[in-house]
């Protein structure tokens, strides 16, 4: 599950991180970004890439609670899912997530996990249009998940999906539908290439 990240790079960084030639628009990079909260997703339209504020959680009519996070094992057979596999697949632009080590003395640690260098990264997401409860549609993500690495299994039974920059070009390219293929960057990250340290408030 992931259930709470971070992002506090400015557009302008991440634009250039993530090769978007896109108008600025308003955006506020925050220490921690919770469900319901609108997110910061990327898409491509034919070769232009672009970005835009989400919902995080999808919000089928049938469902109590937003739908914040899919599991990579279940994206083909699902109907939640299935229909915005092939079309309607984003990143979800973060600089890290947290997770809650549970401690020998049964008390949990808040951790921070993403990369040593601290750069953005994308992480694997759908996107759908829904109604909330005024009947208006909105744009809503998901974030994917898949079980974790060894730096993830003593925090978390499941990590969100980190791509590489070679994955994200594959799961942003609306002409790739081979779901054999896309399936295969739906795995954990390299754990020797991340860190994970406590969290600490200012």
């Amino acid at each position: 599950m992931c259930g709470r990240f971070v992002q506090q790079h400015d557009l302008d960084a991440i634009w250039n991180r993530f090769d978007i030639r896109s108008d600025p628009f308003t955006y506020a990079p925050r220490e921690q970004f919770y469900p319901t909260n609108d997110i910061l997703a990327l898409t491509q339209d034919g070769a232009d890439r672009g970005g835009m504020m989400m919902h995080w959680g999808f919000l089928p009519v049938w469902s109590k609670r937003p739908l914040i996070n899919a599991q990579a094992e279940k994206l083909g057979n699902s109907n939640t899912w299935k229909k915005s596999f092939p079309s309607h697949r984003c990143l979800i632009v973060a600089d890290g997530f947290y997770g809650w080590r549970k401690e020998p003395d049964g008390t949990k640690t808040m951790m921070w996990i993403g990369l040593p260098s601290e750069e953005p990264f994308a992480m694997a997401g759908l996107w759908g249009n829904f109604k909330n409860k005024k009947d208006d549609w909105v744009p809503c993500a998901t974030i994917i998940t898949c079980p974790p690495n060894e730096l993830m299994e003593p925090i978390h039974n499941r990590m969100p999906v980190m791509l590489s920059h070679e994955a994200e070009a594959l799961w942003l390219d609306p002409m790739s539908q081979d779901r054999d293929v896309l399936d295969k960057v739906l795995v954990p990250y390299a754990a020797e290439e991340m860190v994970a340290r406590e969290f600490k408030t200012a």
